[in-house]
């Protein structure tokens, strides 16, 4: 159960959270004040999401053999279909035009260029990306 404690309900945690739990990290503050907010990530925000167990393993479970984003993969043949749901499943919107302009621009000469196969490291390092922008960024 330990191992699967970042994947809890925020109401199934104890409180306060436990101390390096993501919901410690990013949202359980000690509610002591209701002005207790700051705009600013923290860096132990930054180092969670860059280098994080929880970032880690969101990445590898959305590369793997057979994952949700492959299947995306498989039904269009495309890998703008993967990052229409990636923008999805990590940000909660749509992906812009442009944004899939820069994407393909920046990862066509090395996951895309001649290629007619779903590419899992693509999938790992936008979902990577995205869950890294500034977009998901949580106010304490």
């Amino acid at each position: 159960v330990e191992k699967n404690r970042d994947y809890s309900a925020a109401c199934e945690i104890e409180r306060p959270a436990p101390r390096n739990s993501f919901l410690a990290v990013f949202g359980a503050g000690d509610r002591t004040d209701i002005e207790d907010d700051d705009a600013a990530p923290t860096l132990e925000q930054v180092l969670v999401l860059l280098n994080g167990q929880l970032t880690r393993n969101l990445v590898r479970e959305t590369a793997k053999d057979g994952a949700y984003f492959e299947k995306q993969y498989d039904e269009s043949r495309g890998h703008r279909s993967v990052a229409e749901a990636a923008f999805i499943a990590v940000l909660n919107r749509p992906l812009a035009e442009d944004e899939w302009k820069k994407i393909s621009d920046l990862t066509e000469p090395k996951y895309l260029k001649g290629k007619r196969k779903y590419s899992r490291d693509f999938t790992a390092d936008l979902v990577w990306s995205l869950i890294n922008s500034q977009e998901f960024i949580h106010v304490r």
